[in-house]
């Protein structure tokens, strides 16, 4: 559980500054953007994501009916 990456935003034209976590939660990839400045980090929500969970069982070879401990 805990931070898996962090990654430019996709659409950056859209929500410019933006960046997006991976964050492992009970088996479960949630995403969260945020915006970081010299002193301070903006955490603007949390989602569930069911590709980025899939693409987390696949690198660690797991099952994808298989939810991990």
């Amino acid at each position: 559980q805990g931070l898996l990456w962090v990654r430019e935003h996709p659409r950056p034209e859209k929500y410019p500054g933006q960046r997006l976590m991976g964050v492992l939660v009970a088996g479960y990839v949630f995403i969260v953007p945020f915006e970081e400045t010299d002193e301070k980090i903006i955490l603007k929500t949390i989602y569930p994501n069911r590709r980025a969970t899939k693409e987390y069982r696949r690198s660690r070879g797991k099952d994808n009916d298989q939810i991990p401990l």
